[in-house]
């Protein structure tokens, strides 16, 4: 569609595309699919059409404007996350045959550019993903240069016309297609973040079943090693990245044989190769993105919906399967990266004060989220607004979906309590660093919204517009920080609309007193995120946020204090080990198999070696002493050949000296001192805790649907 600029927060518009498209491509009407802008500098700005051979870029938000050709229809964009005029951009030209040119076949070119779209060059032909391979990190030894593409069939290098490049394997490029290097063969996929790069290979004896393998990231040289899942077999095209944060991959895998949108969870170690199962029955959209959402300003807490296990035994007889999964979805979540997960706890009383009554002791708060986001706005949270969280749905045993069963929550703690904010399902959004919330119906045309300055102790109407208008989103700067909104949507006549909303005269003075908070004179406070411990993964965080009754803003730069403390290891900070489950809720981890614990040495076993009790610290958590469940250290038994009679009783008390010592490490306890220190392998050392950044999927997605 069209692009409009504003210098004034939204208050008028100037159209862009007709000015530069006529100036440039007077014969293309200029119908924009994309605005991409850069994540070091928000001034540099990318408009594309996937129809079109151009992109329009400017460095100044739009003051100016060049456009730049490929020569093929724009297919991907994609920024360097520190290089701020480095771009890899995609293409699709028309290769027809010679001898006939009727015979056209598609082509995906890749492009690259370092000034920013004045000049480019061709890295490769006949790609079919690319992506940068230089992530914004710590140890980063990775060269920002390097590329990681695939080729949809053999090609040759541009560089050097002689390489043969092989279609389904992964390569490098340090020089912009000068030079490649093969990483690995027989591959479909791959993903990478600033800890893991993730490679789907398919396996070579089964065509239709694939193998995960992982590699750090941050190193020049990449070590690929295969991960372990708890699964038999792992079909191709079956499983996806949910979110790899704080040390640690969640992988989504779905049911063998299953075409049910549903299927497990598992997390990995810190180095992202060993799996346990996290969460059973995920609910996933019908584009393969789970109903699995990160509360972005804290750590550990993450909330899902998942599938009931009544619906699974309906479904096997009902033939609307699609309506029986609906009447059976969940929402759970927890506070320690997935170590466990719980019922979100329901308000007591609803938006107009009346007490809200459940049937029985099942009786829940349950939200919707992606797979039901065209209907319902999903859970929402933002980076800057510490705490917050926001979502549509009810209060019973299981989340329903009609219109008028729906309503609006908020919790202010990160998801521990929560409180019903409106009746009816609204979209919403968070400004002055979650001072200020807005939010307007979106099931009806309407012409007022809602407004809060209190995190949403009370609530003020605003009428935007005299004739009723069918909301489809609020939507503020990315950083959330400010006070001015754009609202659109349609009117009842069919005309589309945009209403700015400025609610920087709301206070008439900034908030003080931040560097003394908790004081009577202060506008700010101490909080922690109290999940049902006090303890968040291992330590207590303490942040400075404005007290909710202040009438104050915020600073727009404002940088948010925090302090920091550790805790004693608790039960809650050891999650199952790789090939172990619990088999109730808050009972012992146990091998899957079933069989008593095994610390036999590997084969190769030279000095010592470490045997898993079953348990393993949750990546990120750094709490120490307390109840200790790390894998012990056992010396290697050694061989030893006698030719005399007594050789049976030395082998026999060998393996008697052996036992004890395995019993004295599963007999130790805590005491008041804490551990006396003990070896523990890479997957059970505390980890210093990551800035944490937005959730990442194999395929697209949004902070915001």
């Amino acid at each position: 569609g069209a692009v409009c600029r504003s210098e004034d927060a939204g208050k008028s518009l100037i159209l862009l595309t007709s000015s530069f498209i006529q100036e440039e491509f007077p014969q293309l009407p200029g119908p924009m699919t994309s605005i991409q802008r850069s994540p070091l500098n928000g001034s540099f700005v990318i408009l594309s059409s996937q129809n079109a051979p151009y992109l329009a870029i400017t460095e100044d938000c739009g003051a100016s404007v060049r456009v730049s050709s490929l020569g093929g229809d724009i297919r991907q964009v994609k920024f360097h996350s520190y290089e701020r005029d480095w771009l890899l951009v995609s293409a699709a030209i028309e290769i027809c045959d010679d001898n006939d040119g009727e015979s056209c076949e598609e082509q995906i070119e890749l492009y690259a550019t370092r000034d920013f779209g004045r000049s480019w060059s061709q890295v490769a032909s006949n790609i079919t993903e690319f992506s940068w391979a230089w992530n914004t990190g710590y140890l980063i030894d990775t060269p920002r240069e390097r590329v990681l593409l695939t080729f949809s069939k053999h090609a040759q290098g541009i560089g050097h016309p002689g390489t043969q490049l092989e279609s389904g394997s992964l390569y490098q490029t340090d020089d912009f297609g000068r030079t490649f290097m093969k990483q690995a063969s027989n591959i479909t996929n791959f993903f990478i973040n600033r800890l893991f790069l993730f490679i789907v290979q398919t396996d070579t004896g089964d065509e239709g079943s694939a193998s995960l393998l992982v590699s750090s990231s941050r190193y020049e040289d990449y070590e690929f090693e295969s991960a372990e899942l708890p699964v038999r077999r792992l079909p191709l095209h079956s499983f996806r990245i949910l979110d790899s944060e704080n040390d640690q991959a969640f992988i989504y895998v779905d049911h063998p044989g299953s075409v049910l949108p549903y299927g497990n969870v598992y997390s990995s170690n810190s180095r992202g190769l060993r799996y346990t199962l996290a969460l059973r029955n995920l609910v996933r959209s019908g584009d393969g993105q789970g109903d699995f959402t990160r509360v972005l300003n804290l750590e550990g807490i993450l909330i899902a919906n998942v599938l009931d296990d009544v619906a699974i035994t309906e479904m096997r007889e009902a033939q609307d399967k699609g309506a029986v999964l609906k009447k059976f979805i969940r929402t759970v979540i927890t506070f320690d990266n997935g170590g466990e997960w719980r019922p979100l706890r329901p308000p007591s009383i609803d938006a107009t004060g009346r007490a809200i009554t459940c049937s029985d002791d099942d009786c829940s708060l349950h939200l919707h989220s992606h797979s039901s986001k065209h209907l319902f706005s999903p859970v929402y949270t933002t980076e800057s607004a510490l705490g917050l969280v926001m979502g549509t749905g009810n209060v019973g045993n299981f989340l329903a979906w009609r219109a008028d069963q729906i309503n609006t929550y908020l919790s202010r703690d990160g998801g521990v309590t929560w409180f019903e904010v409106a009746r009816g399902s609204h979209v919403f959004e968070f400004g002055d660093h979650g001072g200020i919330i807005v939010m307007a119906s979106d099931q009806e045309a309407t012409t007022t919204l809602k407004y809060s300055w209190n995190e949403g102790l009370t609530w003020d109407t605003f009428e935007f517009s005299k004739e009723p208008v069918e909301v489809e989103d609020i939507v503020i700067e990315p950083t959330s920080t400010g006070e001015r909104f754009i609202l659109h949507g349609m009117t009842t006549r069919g005309r589309g609309i945009i209403v700015a909303l400025d609610f920087s005269s709301l206070h008439k003075r900034t908030c003080l007193g931040n560097d003394d908070p908790g004081v009577a004179n202060s506008d700010y406070e101490i909080w922690s995120p109290r999940g049902p411990e006090e303890c968040l993964l291992g330590h207590k965080i303490s942040y400075v946020r404005r007290k909710r009754d202040s009438e104050c803003f915020n600073p727009e730069e404002w940088d948010r204090p925090q302090r920091i403390s550790f805790c004693a290891c608790k039960e809650e900070d050891w999650e199952c080990d790789s090939g172990f489950i619990r088999r109730s809720e808050g009972g012992p981890c146990e091998r899957i198999d079933g069989k008593l614990l095994d610390f036999s040495p590997p084969k190769d076993c030279e000095g010592t070696y470490f045997a898993s009790r079953g348990y393993r610290k949750i990546a990120g958590d750094t709490c120490f002493g307390g109840v200790d469940y790390s894998s012990i250290e056992l010396p290697c038994p050694t061989l030893i050949i006698l030719r005399t009679v007594d050789s049976v009783a030395i082998i026999a008390i060998f393996i008697g000296l052996f036992a004890i010592v395995v019993a004295l490490a599963l007999q130790a306890k805590p005491n008041s001192q804490g551990y006396e220190e003990v070896k523990r392998d890479d997957d059970n050392t505390a980890h210093s805790m990551q800035q944490r950044e937005t959730s990442i999927d194999l395929g697209d997605s949004a902070t915001k649907e």
